[in-house]
């Protein structure tokens, strides 16, 4: 078989007793280390990735035999550091792993585009840029993330680089109304065979600084920059803060630590302020929702 031929398999690493995989940040960061050091000692292709709290799902393509000896040594690798680094002992996944095999290349576009939404479907969060534990950041140009082969992917939409980014946030852009909400394993391999580039409109970014978002907010709201930087907690403050964050992550495409920089905030303030935790905030993600709209039909 060669290298052209070889699948691509679609694997789920569940906890056992469907207990959690990952206690911290520091276990997540060192389930990517596990997996980019197998990396260099097996040769198998890393197309995607998503890690949710007691689920692990992959997409790769092994390059020289089959998947089952790259998936045994993860388990067996990152089980063992796991439980050295949180003093405890017995077995952290199920003995059997869920795999399915690709039939063909463009089916695995769906595919990514399925595990990249899996936060959003989940309710961690209401969009793709602002998921920390997924490789869609790798697709974006994330070099924290340069051992994920997305240029193969991407080159199944378009040779030209930056066009193929374009297609891919054109097809990201599109699946938050195709994905549905349950998120089966079944689900993910049953979406269209085939995304070619006629499939996908291109997204360009609207290229706006931090400061002019800001002070589209502020002009909009009356909240500074200098308040929403602040500590205040005023509901029409925070209000403020998720509308600047809507627009440049979802609209413009900056990354959570850039807005959490520019914020003066940690970088989970970001994400934790999208959370839908009461209809309150519903509410309001829904009105950062249509600023963002706004925004974008003013700057195009």
């Amino acid at each position: 078989m060669s290298v052209q031929e070889r699948p691509i398999y679609y694997c789920v690493l569940q906890g056992s007793l469907s207990k959690s995989v990952f206690i911290s940040d520091r276990d997540k960061q060192g389930f990517l280390a596990t997996l980019q050091d197998i990396k260099s000692t097996h040769a198998f292709k890393l197309y995607a990735f998503a890690l949710l709290e007691s689920q692990v799902h992959l997409a790769l393509r092994p390059m020289a035999g089959g998947v089952g000896p790259i998936m045994s040594t993860l388990i067996s690798n990152y089980a063992q550091q796991y439980n050295r680094r949180n003093n405890l002992t017995g077995y952290l996944f199920n003995k059997v792993f869920e795999c399915k095999q690709c039939h063909s290349d463009h089916q695995v576009l769906p595919l990514v585009r399925f595990m990249h939404y899996l936060p959003v479907q989940l309710g961690h969060c209401h969009h793709p840029n602002l998921a920390r534990w997924t490789s869609h950041l790798a697709y974006l140009g994330d070099p924290r993330y340069s051992f994920i082969d997305s240029a193969d992917i991407l080159e199944l939409l378009a040779g030209e680089q930056s066009h193929a980014l374009r297609l891919y946030q054109g097809l990201m852009a599109q699946s938050g109304s195709t994905v549905k909400s349950e998120g089966s394993f079944v689900q993910a391999m049953t979406q269209p065979d085939v995304i070619r580039e006629s499939d996908a409109v291109p997204y360009t970014p609207p290229s706006l600084t931090l400061e002019a978002i800001a002070e589209f907010v502020t002009k909009a709201t009356g909240v500074s920059v200098e308040v929403m930087r602040g500590k205040g907690r005023a509901e029409h403050v925070v209000e403020a803060r998720r509308m600047f964050i809507a627009a440049a992550v979802m609209v413009c495409s900056f990354s959570v630590s850039d807005v959490a920089k520019f914020l003066h905030v940690h970088h989970s303030y970001v994400s934790r302020l999208t959370f839908i935790r009461s209809e309150a905030s519903k509410a309001m993600a829904e009105t950062a929702k249509e600023f963002a709209a706004t925004l974008q039909r003013k700057i195009v």
